[in-house]
């Protein structure tokens, strides 16, 4: 097989890939990877044996190829061909095209194959469309003639940059069970997710919200989820349009975000600043109008400036509660956790869109899959299975990091609802456990009150500033520097030069004088 390296050729021979060593009984799927005769901005007739211009390594986007000492832009069409040469006795076969933001026609020995949105020249007869297709072929000689016509005034990225797969019908069909499958198991996890969190708001006390936005945070990625890998939504409802798909995928990524930095600043809204939260969403509100006014063509023009936003979204509470966790925060090492697992999305995510990868999804599942599990050129009866158990295995195992996530961030909500007596995690609330949470939250509230009471006495006793006073009052209660550091999310150094200054303004030499000083009052 001939496997050519990255860029735009100069013509030589016609382009063969040579197939006749491959067994597709044993080495299961073989992507048609290599050089392809390419025509740019014309459409060379099928029956025609006509000379390459230059040749294209596929697969690949013609974003910013040297083409006649010009580079290309994401713009325009062009013509592909390629010939394979079948190994013996292979005479019928099938293909299995992925889903690409673009439009195209492929034709086999002189034959349309199969087709995605409608071919064209300009912005005004190309129409897009996103959908998996696999068709069957037929080759008596063992020749495979492929002529692709692709075009693209609709995307930042032009040309077919996802593989075409080759191999016998019953392995192509296995593939693409598998991967409805893998989309089906992913999007019931993150609904049963949005809906575990959606009854814990609803049946709880509702003093804690962070339940009802990483419910709406679920349900965002549930429904992007149908929009990528086998695009379930051009599966179920064929008349889904290349605009609706694209613009629902970059609405909920917007949306994915603001629930996401809301919940965070409702969950820790001492360890990040006041405007965090009410501020990532307004700018994902501003981003979503200006996708809803220039529409999904326009706007993957400018992805990576979203992309850039969020990573400077999540940076912000990323340190913040590294902070705060390195002081003895359990919650915020909690919180952490859940931040560095949707990093972790949006950096696969960016470097998708930047094609540093080209996978089957854009989410991290996908990538873990792609990373762990075999080569799909190796994808034989045996590796199918293995396949469907590492997908199993990682989506599991996802399952249980989302929980611990859901659990440690908004873990308060779950106690809540025991509480009441309507949620428990094991179905049958523990009496003495409900007893037990009663008597913390009601010393908890105890401690609060005392705190705002006593601060507030003392800052005006002894002309305290507020965080002065507050942190006084909890250092009359017993707390260490460490015990009110982590309490009001500041460091231990910065607890030591307040108390110095409190221990200036109320005369006092140590937290004995100043205990008894503040009772005092």
């Amino acid at each position: 097989m001939l496997i050519c390296s990255f860029g735009i050729g100069t013509a030589q021979d016609r382009s063969v890939i040579d197939l006749r060593s491959w067994n597709p009984e044993t080495q299961g799927l073989q992507a048609l990877v290599g050089m392809w005769d390419f025509a740019w901005e014309t459409m060379q007739p099928v029956e025609n044996d006509w000379s390459a211009e230059a040749y294209f390594s596929m697969p690949g986007t013609w974003n910013n190829r040297s083409y006649n000492d010009a580079f290309l832009g994401g713009f325009g069409y062009a013509t592909f061909r390629v010939r394979v040469l079948l190994p013996p006795g292979m005479t019928e076969g099938r293909l299995w095209i992925e889903p690409a933001s673009t439009a195209y026609e492929l034709w086999v020995n002189g034959e349309l194959s199969t087709r995605m949105g409608q071919v064209g020249t300009d912005f005004s007869n190309s129409i897009p469309y996103r959908a998996m297709r696999s068709p069957f072929f037929r080759s008596p000689d063992g020749i495979l003639d492929l002529t692709l016509y692709v075009s693209n005034y609709h995307h930042r990225v032009g040309g077919m940059w996802r593989p075409i797969w080759i191999g016998n019908a019953e392995r192509i069909g296995a593939k693409d069970v598998l991967d409805i499958g893998y989309d089906i198991l992913l999007l019931g996890i993150c609904l049963c997710f949005s809906l575990y969190n959606g009854i814990i708001y609803a049946f709880g006390s509702r003093k804690s919200r962070e339940p009802l936005f990483l419910a709406l945070f679920f349900l965002a990625v549930a429904l992007r989820v149908p929009t990528l890998g086998s695009v379930l939504y051009t599966r179920i409802i064929p008349e889904f349009s290349w605009q609706a798909i694209i613009g629902l995928e970059y609405l909920m990524n917007h949306a994915i975000i603001a629930f996401f930095a809301v919940a965070l600043h409702t969950a820790f809204p001492r360890a990040l600043s006041k405007y965090y939260g009410p501020l990532v969403a307004v700018i994902m509100g501003v981003l979503s109008v200006l996708l809803l006014g220039f529409g999904p063509e326009w706007y993957s023009r400018i992805i990576n400036i979203f992309m850039l936003i969020t990573v400077i979204a999540l940076a912000w509470p990323l340190v913040r509660l590294t902070q705060v966790g390195f002081r003895g925060n359990r919650d915020a090492r909690r919180g952490l956790l859940a931040i560095v697992v949707v990093f972790g999305i949006v950096i696969t995510e960016w470097a998708h869109f930047s094609e540093l990868i080209i996978s089957r999804d854009s989410l991290p599942f996908g990538f873990l899959l792609g990373v762990f599990s075999s080569p799909p050129a190796a994808q034989a009866y045996s590796q199918i299975l293995f396949n469907a158990v590492t997908i199993l295995v990682v989506l599991i195992a996802a399952t249980l990091l989302l929980f611990r996530v859901s659990e440690g961030l908004f873990g308060a909500a779950t106690r809540e609802a025991a509480v009441a007596g309507r949620v428990s995690m094991n179905g049958c609330p523990d009496p003495d456990e409900i007893l037990r949470i009663h008597l913390n939250e009601q010393k908890q509230q105890t401690v609060e009150a005392r705190r705002d009471e006593t601060g507030l006495r003392i800052v005006e006793t002894y002309g305290l500033t507020d965080r002065e006073g507050e942190i006084a009052s909890l250092a009359a209660q017993g707390l260490s520097n460490k015990e009110i550091a982590a309490l009001l999310f500041i460091s231990e150094g910065t607890v030591r030069t307040h108390m110095y200054r409190i221990f200036r303004k109320t005369n006092s030499n140590n937290r004995t004088e100043l205990s008894r000083a503040i009772l005092q009052r």
